[in-house]
């Protein structure tokens, strides 16, 4: 793979990332101005970019849809996929959980994220696997994903029942599951990728606001944004944003 290609592909992840200052637009898909590449892309690169997207070079990307001046130039689909299908996006939800800490602590709800993570949780007063490195995890040890606890999400896939996170999932009280995990690492020493620090991030808002998150979220974020017409159909963006929150929010807060 050329580095043209790959920073071709990051091109068109920018475009794709950007959007209207207009958050109360409701735009339909089906009346874009279509187009084509030609004019500004070399139509080769394009071919062999959407050959790369089939072969699974960028992993198991669903759609493309490149838009140039209002003009829709490009619109494909990969993998059985569709313009009328909703998109999982799972952890991309985890920037909104963070985006909320943030908003706790300008309204004063949370005063630092220096605060300890036993603190949160007071209705807890004892733990599996006592370990002293626990009682020095902070919020920003979890924000960071940094806590230190003992961890592995990657070994197997979401649906083997030796998942981390699907053994958390299947807990019957998410925050005592991972309050009393062992601890693998002193807090801050080491990023490791844990998807239950933000489900632990979720807790402590709403041990700190008495809201739940996703109501929090719709509140404050989402009920703001706009919406889509599919086919005749009003869809809510915020409806595409709920199924990654809901993901890992359902069974607690």
């Amino acid at each position: 793979m050329s580095i043209k290609k790959y920073l071709l592909f990051l091109f068109i992840l920018i475009l794709f990332g950007c959007h209207s200052d207009d958050t109360n637009s409701i735009t339909d898909i089906s009346t874009f101005e279509t187009g084509n590449l030609d004019s500004f892309l070399d139509p080769e690169i394009i071919a062999d970019l959407l050959l790369e997207i089939e072969n699974g070079t960028f992993g198991e990307v669903q759609s493309l849809l490149i838009m140039r001046n209002d003009t829709l130039c490009l619109e494909r689909y990969f993998r059985g996929f569709s313009a009328n299908e909703l998109h999982r996006c799972y952890s991309v939800t985890k920037s909104f959980t963070s985006a909320l800490i943030g908003i706790a602590l300008d309204k004063g709800f949370i005063n630092s994220v220096d605060q300890k993570l036993l603190n949160f949780f007071p209705q807890y007063n004892s733990f599996n696997n006592n370990n002293h490195l626990r009682d020095n995890i902070t919020l920003e040890h979890v924000l960071k994903m940094s806590a230190g606890f003992e961890w592995d999400e990657w070994t197997f896939n979401y649906n083997d029942s030796r998942n981390d996170a699907v053994i958390l999932w299947n807990s019957t009280d998410w925050m005592k599951h991972m309050l009393d995990l062992p601890m693998q690492n002193s807090p801050g020493s080491k990023f490791l990728y844990n998807s239950g620090c933000t489900m632990l991030l979720s807790g402590i808002i709403y041990q700190t606001t008495q809201m739940r998150t996703l109501l929090l979220l719709k509140d404050i974020y989402l009920n703001r944004l706009g919406s889509l017409i599919i086919n005749g159909k009003k869809v809510r963006i915020i409806l595409q944003i709920q199924v990654g929150v809901l993901d890992y929010l359902h069974a607690t807060y």
